[in-house]
C-alpha cells in the first residue's frame, strides 16, 4: 500500500510543478497526471470494498456487489458512483469529479484546449484531488523494508518505509493543497468569461448568416431553422419522417422547403436572450462546484447549435470570398 499512496505523492508532486509554469501545456500535463491519480484511487477504493465483501462472506454485503463490481471495470462514473453512494467522498463531488475527468477527455481525446478555463480548471481538480487522498483509509498499511520510496514523495515520506505512517501521507496531501491555494486562479470568474465569449461568438454567427446569406428570410428564427436544416435534410431520419408524413415533394428543393415547415426543430426561437440568463445565473454563483455543473451543463446542451452555427458561417464566408475572388476574375 505504501507503493500506492508512494506513486501519487510523486505524480501529485510533479503536478504542482507544471501548475506552476505559465503555460497552458504545463497544464494540460498537469491535468492528466491529477485525473490519473484521482482513477487509480477510486479504483483502489473499488478494490477495498471489493477485498471487504469477500473476506466477511458470512456477513451482508457492505455495499452492494454489483455496485463494486461495476467500479472494478473500465468505466470511470462507476467509480465515482460507488466513492458517492458510499460516503467516501461527497454527493456533490460526484458531479465535480466526472466533469472533471470529461475536460481530461476532451483534451486528450479530442484535442480540444479549453486555454481559456484550462488553468482554473487542472488547480481546482488538483486540490480536490488532494482532498480525496487526504480522505483514502486503506485497510492495511502494508510496505516492505526493500522498498525504495519515490524521489520526488522522499520530501514528504522520507527514505526509510519503516519510518513512514499513514498521517505523512496525509500530512504530504494537506501541504501540496496548501501550496497550490497560493496561486491565483479565479475559476467562477473563468467559466463566466468562456460562456460569454460562446455566446457572443453565436449571436455573431447569427446574425451575420440572417444578413448575408443568399435566399436568407432575414430573421434570425429561420436562420435557426435552416443551420439544422441542411446537417439533417439529407439523413436517413429525416427520409423516414418525410415518408410517414407522406411527403408530396417532387425535388430536392420542394422537399427542403416541406421540411422547413413541417418538422418539429430543437431551435425555432433565438436562444441568446435565454443563454445571456444562464450566463448571469453563471457569474452570481459562488460555489465552485455548482458554477462547474453550471458550465458543463450550458457548453453540452448548447454544443449542438452553437457548432451548426459555426458550420454555416464558415461555409456562407467562404461563398462570399469566392464570389469576390470571381468578380476579380481571379
Amino acid at each position: 500500500m505504501l507503493r500506492f499512496l508512494a506513486n501519487s505523492l510523486e505524480q501529485m508532486d510533479l503536478a504542482l510543478d507544471q501548475l506552476a509554469v505559465n503555460d497552458v501545456n504545463y497544464k494540460r500535463f498537469a491535468l492528466m497526471l491529477v485525473d490519473n491519480v484521482v482513477e487509480l484511487t477510486l479504483h483502489q477504493y473499488a478494490i477495498e470494498q471489493s477485498n471487504w465483501n469477500r473476506m466477511f462472506q458470512m456477513l451482508p454485503p457492505k455495499y452492494p456487489p454489483k455496485l463494486v463490481a461495476d467500479a472494478l471495470g473500465q468505466y470511470f462514473d462507476a467509480k465515482v458512483k460507488l466513492a458517492a453512494e458510499s460516503g467516501y467522498i461527497a454527493a456533490h463531488l460526484k458531479d465535480t469529479f466526472n466533469i472533471l475527468h470529461s475536460f481530461r477527455n476532451e483534451v486528450y481525446h479530442r484535442g480540444m484546449t479549453h486555454e481559456e478555463i484550462l488553468p482554473a480548471v487542472s488547480l481546482f481538480y488538483f486540490q480536490n484531488a488532494c482532498q480525496l487522498l487526504e480522505t483514502f483509509a486503506p485497510g492495511v498499511f502494508s510496505y516492505s523494508e526493500r522498498q525504495r520510496i519515490p524521489h520526488r514523495a522522499q520530501k514528504y515520506l522520507g527514505v526509510r518505509p519503516s519510518h513512514t505512517s499513514l498521517n505523512d501521507f496525509k500530512a504530504a496531501c494537506r501541504r501540496l493543497k496548501e501550496i497550490s491555494e497560493t496561486h491565483q486562479c479565479d475559476l467562477v470568474g473563468d467559466l463566466t468569461q468562456k460562456v460569454e465569449l460562446m455566446i457572443a461568438e453565436a449571436d455573431h454567427n447569427i446574425q451575420f448568416l440572417t444578413d448575408d446569406a443568399p435566399n436568407s428570410d432575414k430573421t434570425r428564427e429561420g436562420t435557426l431553422i435552416d443551420a439544422q436544416l441542411w446537417r439533417f435534410a439529407f439523413t436517413e431520419d429525416a427520409r423516414d419522417f418525410a415518408k410517414q408524413k407522406n411527403c408530396s415533394a417532387k425535388n430536392d428543393f420542394e422537399y427542403l422547403q416541406w421540411l422547413r415547415d413541417n418538422y418539429s426543430w430543437k431551435y425555432q426561437k433565438d436562444p441568446i436572450l435565454g443563454w445571456k440568463k444562464r450566463l448571469a445565473d453563471l457569474g452570481n454563483e459562488k460555489d465552485s462546484h455548482r458554477a462547474l455543473l453550471l458550465y458543463k451543463n450550458f457548453a453540452d446542451q448548447t454544443e449542438d447549435i452553437r457548432d451548426l452555427l459555426s458550420e454555416a458561417a464558415s461555409g456562407l464566408d467562404d461563398y462570399i470570398q469566392t464570389e469576390i475572388d470571381s468578380a476579380r476574375n481571379k
